[in-house]
């Protein structure tokens, strides 16, 4: 059991929102640092999402955050691929194989199939640390 300070949790989350409001950005809650789903009542109004590491992490930001879901592993399965594309709204791919392993099922998804393809592209890098453009892996999943 935690015991989490509200009133911490929202000065902070304040803090925060000044933050993403001076660098025009949007924030989102990293799961992986913070999945206490009982406090995301109190993150929701001042960030942006949250970005899951992988299927599971994805499915309680979905159900409990109900904002953007980022989502990033080093390793996908054709099932996990398949219940992302019907929700996640941004998705990160570890290597260019991974994303060729994908691309098509990806592309031919209703939901997704007008998404650009210059928007569909990897990363070689770690998801918070995205130096190259060339890269850089998005996948903008914008609701229709």
């Amino acid at each position: 059991m935690f015991v989490i300070s509200i009133a911490a949790l929202q000065r902070n989350t304040a803090v925060l929102r000044e933050v993403k409001e001076a660098a025009d950005c949007r924030l989102v809650l990293a799961l992986k640092g913070f999945s206490c789903w009982k406090a995301f009542p109190y993150l929701r109004e001042d960030l942006d999402g949250c970005c899951a590491s992988g299927l599971w992490e994805a499915l309680l930001a979905r159900d409990y955050f109900q904002k953007s879901v980022v989502t990033y592993s080093p390793a996908y399965d054709d099932a996990e691929i398949a219940e992302l594309c019907e929700f996640t709204h941004h998705l990160d791919f570890n290597s260019l194989s991974q994303w060729f392993r994908f691309r098509d099922r990806i592309m031919a998804h209703p939901r997704l199939s007008h998404v650009p393809p210059c928007f569909l592209s990897t990363s070689t890098t770690s998801p918070f640390l995205r130096s190259s453009a060339l890269f850089r892996g998005v996948l903008p999943f914008l609701s229709a």
